[in-house]
């Protein structure tokens, strides 16, 4: 008998399950939404999902960055494609220097135009499939204690952002100077978002290096009040 009741109750669990999935749809996932961060919503930085199928994506000063886009709804996942995709240039960026330096380390200088250190860029990398975002250093340095890296992503206001695909993954000590811009957009590529009622969730959680250690932050957006 009590077997019976097990499986009843997690028949009903699934049913429900099923049921708050079935109930997301897109009438209710149309609004504007804040991100949030320690239960405070920051309206300076805010993604507005919009009834024709389009979201237009905002972050207020210093970084200045507007981004529109498609979305659509996958049971009860929201996918954002941007209008423009990110296109790994090397016109945007030098690599001056790139090094095997270290088996077990990877290494990553910045420098702008003027040969001048970078400090808190971010720098998210990718290695085999995780990606993992840093800052750099006052002397305008990355280091991992892993290598090699798949991938890097390196962005600072007021310069272009940096995509590098490592075709020789037997480097890992680099050089980048990173060049002037005045337009900022972020890229969005098939990027999910849970919805749990009235908030978008990162599918991922988010993996930040805050000096030696490593932490993992849930992303989130709230629905603001209409």
């Amino acid at each position: 008998m009590k077997h019976i009741k097990k499986g009843v109750f997690i028949i009903l669990f699934i049913i429900a399950g099923l049921s708050s999935i079935a109930q997301v749809n897109n009438k209710n996932i149309i609004g504007k939404y804040c991100r949030e961060v320690k239960h405070r919503c920051f309206p300076s930085r805010y993604i507005d999902i919009l009834a024709d199928s389009t979201f237009f994506y905002w972050i207020g000063e210093p970084e200045g960055v507007i981004t529109t886009g498609t979305w659509y709804l996958s049971g009860n996942k929201l996918i954002l494609n941007s209008h423009r995709q990110p296109v790994f240039n090397n016109n945007d960026f030098k690599l001056i220097e790139m090094q095997a330096t270290s088996d077990s380390q990877t290494t990553i200088h910045l420098k702008n135009e003027y040969n001048e250190p970078i400090p808190s860029a971010v720098c998210i990398v990718t290695r085999n499939g995780e990606t993992i975002e840093s800052l750099s250093d006052y002397n305008g340095n990355v280091t991992y204690n892993f290598a090699p890296l798949e991938k890097i992503e390196i962005s600072f206001p007021g310069l272009k952002t940096v995509y590098f695909k490592n075709e020789n993954l037997s480097h890992n000590n680099y050089v980048f100077i990173l060049k002037e811009q005045h337009n900022y957009y972020q890229y969005f590529t098939n990027e999910v978002l849970i919805v749990k009622g009235k908030r978008l969730y990162c599918e991922k959680t988010k993996k930040v290096r805050r000096k030696y250690s490593l932490y993992k932050i849930k992303n989130y957006y709230k629905k603001m009040n209409e």
